[in-house]
Protein backbone atom coordinates (compact mmCIF):
# COMPACT_ATOMS: atom_id res chain seq x y z
CA UNK A 1 0.00 0.00 0.00
CA UNK A 2 2.79 2.42 0.99
CA UNK A 3 4.87 1.44 -2.06
CA UNK A 4 1.88 2.21 -4.29
CA UNK A 5 1.49 5.66 -2.74
CA UNK A 6 5.22 6.38 -3.18
CA UNK A 7 5.05 5.25 -6.82
CA UNK A 8 2.08 7.53 -7.44
CA UNK A 9 3.83 10.49 -5.80
CA UNK A 10 6.99 9.99 -7.89
CA UNK A 11 4.98 9.58 -11.06
CA UNK A 12 2.89 12.70 -10.51
CA UNK A 13 5.97 14.71 -9.51
CA UNK A 14 8.07 13.74 -12.53
CA UNK A 15 5.54 13.56 -15.35
CA UNK A 16 4.44 16.94 -16.60
CA UNK A 17 0.92 18.00 -17.46
CA UNK A 18 1.30 17.20 -21.15
CA UNK A 19 1.14 13.83 -22.90
CA UNK A 20 4.80 12.76 -23.21
CA UNK A 21 5.39 10.14 -25.89
CA UNK A 22 9.10 9.73 -25.13
CA UNK A 23 10.25 8.96 -21.56
CA UNK A 24 13.95 7.94 -21.27
CA UNK A 25 15.01 5.10 -18.99
CA UNK A 26 17.51 5.19 -16.12
CA UNK A 27 21.18 5.15 -17.10
CA UNK A 28 23.07 1.86 -16.66
CA UNK A 29 26.37 2.89 -15.00
CA UNK A 30 28.04 -0.20 -13.47
CA UNK A 31 31.47 1.41 -12.68
CA UNK A 32 33.39 -1.86 -12.84
CA UNK A 33 36.84 -2.23 -11.31
CA UNK A 34 37.95 -5.55 -12.83
CA UNK A 35 36.85 -8.60 -14.81
CA UNK A 36 34.13 -11.02 -13.68
CA UNK A 37 32.04 -8.43 -11.86
CA UNK A 38 28.26 -8.48 -12.16
CA UNK A 39 26.09 -5.45 -11.37
CA UNK A 40 22.30 -5.36 -11.22
CA UNK A 41 19.96 -2.49 -10.30
CA UNK A 42 16.24 -2.14 -9.63
CA UNK A 43 14.94 1.42 -9.37
CA UNK A 44 11.73 3.43 -9.41
CA UNK A 45 11.16 6.79 -11.09
CA UNK A 46 9.23 7.56 -14.28
CA UNK A 47 8.69 3.81 -14.26
CA UNK A 48 10.20 0.59 -12.97
CA UNK A 49 13.78 0.23 -14.23
CA UNK A 50 15.76 -3.03 -14.14
CA UNK A 51 19.22 -3.38 -15.63
CA UNK A 52 22.40 -5.41 -15.28
CA UNK A 53 25.95 -5.54 -16.64
CA UNK A 54 28.89 -7.94 -16.63
CA UNK A 55 32.63 -7.23 -17.06
CA UNK A 56 33.85 -9.90 -19.47
CA UNK A 57 37.46 -8.72 -19.15
CA UNK A 58 39.51 -6.06 -17.35
CA UNK A 59 38.32 -3.46 -19.86
CA UNK A 60 35.26 -4.80 -21.72
CA UNK A 61 31.68 -5.06 -20.45
CA UNK A 62 28.17 -5.84 -21.69
CA UNK A 63 24.77 -4.94 -20.30
CA UNK A 64 21.02 -4.86 -20.77
CA UNK A 65 18.16 -2.90 -19.33
CA UNK A 66 14.40 -2.46 -19.37
CA UNK A 67 11.81 0.07 -18.22
CA UNK A 68 8.06 -0.27 -17.75
CA UNK A 69 5.50 2.28 -16.60
CA UNK A 70 1.73 1.97 -16.41
CA UNK A 71 -0.40 4.27 -14.26
CA UNK A 72 -3.64 2.43 -15.01
CA UNK A 73 -3.99 1.36 -11.37
CA UNK A 74 -4.04 5.04 -10.33
CA UNK A 75 -6.61 6.09 -12.91
CA UNK A 76 -9.68 7.66 -11.35
CA UNK A 77 -13.16 7.11 -12.73
CA UNK A 78 -14.16 9.84 -15.14
CA UNK A 79 -10.58 10.94 -15.87
CA UNK A 80 -8.71 10.22 -19.10
CA UNK A 81 -5.13 10.87 -17.90
CA UNK A 82 -3.14 7.74 -18.66
CA UNK A 83 0.53 6.92 -19.33
CA UNK A 84 2.15 3.70 -20.53
CA UNK A 85 5.80 3.20 -21.46
CA UNK A 86 7.93 0.16 -22.26
CA UNK A 87 11.57 -0.01 -23.32
CA UNK A 88 14.49 -2.45 -23.57
CA UNK A 89 18.14 -1.99 -24.55
CA UNK A 90 21.43 -3.83 -25.10
CA UNK A 91 24.79 -2.12 -24.56
CA UNK A 92 28.49 -2.98 -24.78
CA UNK A 93 31.56 -0.92 -24.05
CA UNK A 94 34.96 -0.18 -22.59
CA UNK A 95 35.94 0.83 -19.05
CA UNK A 96 39.08 1.92 -17.17
CA UNK A 97 39.56 1.95 -13.42
CA UNK A 98 42.61 3.77 -12.03
CA UNK A 99 42.48 3.36 -8.27
CA UNK A 100 39.70 5.79 -7.20
CA UNK A 101 38.88 7.27 -10.63
CA UNK A 102 36.96 5.47 -13.34
CA UNK A 103 35.82 6.01 -16.92
CA UNK A 104 33.47 3.97 -19.10
CA UNK A 105 31.85 4.37 -22.48
CA UNK A 106 28.97 2.27 -23.79
CA UNK A 107 27.20 2.09 -27.10
CA UNK A 108 24.01 0.22 -27.81
CA UNK A 109 20.55 0.00 -29.25
CA UNK A 110 17.09 -0.04 -27.71
CA UNK A 111 13.46 -0.42 -28.69
CA UNK A 112 10.56 1.33 -26.98
CA UNK A 113 6.88 2.17 -27.15
CA UNK A 114 4.91 5.08 -25.70
CA UNK A 115 1.21 5.76 -25.20
CA UNK A 116 -0.49 8.64 -23.38
CA UNK A 117 -3.92 10.25 -23.09
CA UNK A 118 -5.41 13.21 -21.28
CA UNK A 119 -8.25 15.71 -21.49
CA UNK A 120 -7.60 19.42 -21.96
CA UNK A 121 -10.10 22.15 -21.13
CA UNK A 122 -11.31 24.42 -23.91
CA UNK A 123 -12.49 28.02 -23.52
CA UNK A 124 -16.03 26.74 -23.31
CA UNK A 125 -15.03 24.58 -20.29
CA UNK A 126 -15.66 21.47 -22.36
CA UNK A 127 -13.11 18.69 -22.27
CA UNK A 128 -11.15 17.72 -25.36
CA UNK A 129 -9.74 14.19 -25.46
CA UNK A 130 -6.12 13.80 -26.60
CA UNK A 131 -4.26 10.58 -27.37
CA UNK A 132 -0.79 9.86 -28.76
CA UNK A 133 1.09 6.64 -29.48
CA UNK A 134 4.24 5.49 -31.25
CA UNK A 135 7.16 3.04 -31.25
CA UNK A 136 10.81 3.93 -31.66
CA UNK A 137 14.35 2.63 -32.04
CA UNK A 138 17.10 4.32 -30.02
CA UNK A 139 20.85 4.32 -30.70
CA UNK A 140 22.91 5.11 -27.59
CA UNK A 141 26.31 6.68 -26.89
CA UNK A 142 26.94 6.82 -23.15
CA UNK A 143 30.25 7.98 -21.65
CA UNK A 144 30.66 8.23 -17.87
CA UNK A 145 33.40 9.34 -15.51
CA UNK A 146 33.44 9.29 -11.74
CA UNK A 147 35.00 8.05 -8.53
CA UNK A 148 35.04 4.67 -6.79
CA UNK A 149 35.44 4.55 -3.01
CA UNK A 150 34.85 1.77 -0.51
CA UNK A 151 31.61 3.28 0.80
CA UNK A 152 30.57 5.68 -1.96
CA UNK A 153 30.57 5.98 -5.76
CA UNK A 154 29.52 8.79 -8.04
CA UNK A 155 29.50 9.25 -11.80
CA UNK A 156 28.53 11.87 -14.38
CA UNK A 157 26.95 10.49 -17.56
CA UNK A 158 26.38 12.81 -20.55
CA UNK A 159 24.34 10.31 -22.59
CA UNK A 160 23.28 10.93 -26.18
CA UNK A 161 20.45 9.05 -27.85
CA UNK A 162 19.34 9.09 -31.48
CA UNK A 163 15.59 8.41 -31.29
CA UNK A 164 13.98 7.20 -34.52
CA UNK A 165 10.19 6.95 -34.26
CA UNK A 166 7.98 4.92 -36.53
CA UNK A 167 4.86 6.78 -37.63
CA UNK A 168 3.29 8.65 -34.69
CA UNK A 169 -0.49 8.69 -34.25
CA UNK A 170 -2.12 11.61 -32.42
CA UNK A 171 -5.82 12.17 -31.87
CA UNK A 172 -7.19 15.52 -30.68
CA UNK A 173 -10.96 15.46 -30.32
CA UNK A 174 -12.24 13.84 -33.51
CA UNK A 175 -9.17 14.69 -35.61
CA UNK A 176 -6.42 12.09 -36.11
CA UNK A 177 -2.94 12.94 -37.46
CA UNK A 178 -0.09 10.69 -38.57
CA UNK A 179 3.53 11.78 -39.07
CA UNK A 180 7.14 10.64 -38.92
CA UNK A 181 9.50 13.09 -37.15
CA UNK A 182 12.67 11.41 -38.44
CA UNK A 183 15.71 10.94 -36.22
CA UNK A 184 15.91 13.21 -33.16
CA UNK A 185 19.05 13.47 -31.02
CA UNK A 186 18.45 13.77 -27.26
CA UNK A 187 21.03 14.92 -24.72
CA UNK A 188 20.37 13.06 -21.46
CA UNK A 189 22.99 13.91 -18.78
CA UNK A 190 22.68 12.50 -15.28
CA UNK A 191 24.43 12.21 -11.92
CA UNK A 192 24.48 8.77 -10.25
CA UNK A 193 25.20 8.19 -6.54
CA UNK A 194 25.76 4.78 -4.95
CA UNK A 195 26.19 4.17 -1.22
CA UNK A 196 27.78 0.88 -0.13
CA UNK A 197 27.04 -1.20 2.93
CA UNK A 198 30.16 -2.56 4.64
CA UNK A 199 31.06 -6.14 3.62
CA UNK A 200 27.87 -6.41 1.57
CA UNK A 201 27.13 -6.34 -2.18
CA UNK A 202 24.10 -4.10 -1.48
CA UNK A 203 24.17 -0.46 -2.61
CA UNK A 204 21.64 2.37 -2.35
CA UNK A 205 21.12 3.81 -5.84
CA UNK A 206 19.98 7.33 -6.73
CA UNK A 207 20.11 9.13 -10.07
CA UNK A 208 18.93 12.47 -11.37
CA UNK A 209 19.23 14.42 -14.61
CA UNK A 210 17.32 15.88 -17.50
CA UNK A 211 16.45 15.18 -21.13
CA UNK A 212 16.44 17.68 -23.99
CA UNK A 213 16.59 17.67 -27.79
CA UNK A 214 19.96 18.49 -29.32
CA UNK A 215 20.84 21.06 -30.43
CA UNK A 216 19.00 23.07 -27.72
CA UNK A 217 15.79 24.69 -28.89
CA UNK A 218 15.02 22.08 -31.50
CA UNK A 219 11.34 21.10 -31.68
CA UNK A 220 11.04 17.30 -31.91
CA UNK A 221 7.32 17.58 -32.93
CA UNK A 222 6.27 15.32 -30.03
CA UNK A 223 6.16 15.79 -26.27
CA UNK A 224 8.79 14.23 -24.01
CA UNK A 225 9.65 14.00 -20.32
CA UNK A 226 12.28 16.69 -19.52
CA UNK A 227 13.25 15.50 -16.01
CA UNK A 228 14.78 12.27 -14.77
CA UNK A 229 14.78 10.89 -11.20
CA UNK A 230 15.26 7.29 -10.12
CA UNK A 231 15.83 5.64 -6.73
CA UNK A 232 16.44 2.01 -5.82
CA UNK A 233 19.01 -0.63 -4.90
CA UNK A 234 22.02 -2.16 -6.65
CA UNK A 235 23.95 -5.37 -6.11
CA UNK A 236 27.60 -5.86 -7.11
CA UNK A 237 29.11 -9.34 -7.17
CA UNK A 238 32.61 -10.51 -8.05
CA UNK A 239 32.96 -13.98 -9.55
CA UNK A 240 36.22 -15.73 -8.72
CA UNK A 241 37.25 -18.13 -11.51
CA UNK A 242 40.25 -20.37 -11.24
CA UNK A 243 41.77 -21.62 -14.46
Amino acid sequence: MYLKKIYLLLFLTIVNGCIPLYVPNARNTPQFEKRNEFSTTLSLGQGLNAFGAYSVSDHLAIGLGTMYANNKSFKEEGKNDYRKQSYGELIAGYYINDEKWCFEIFGGVGRGKGYATDSSYLVSSLKEFREIRGSYTKFILQPSFGMNKKSFKWSLTPRFGLVQFDDITKQVGTQTDYWNPGGIIFFEPSLTLKYHFKDSPLQIFSQGGFNMPYPPGRDPSFEYEPLHLSFGISLLFTQNITQ
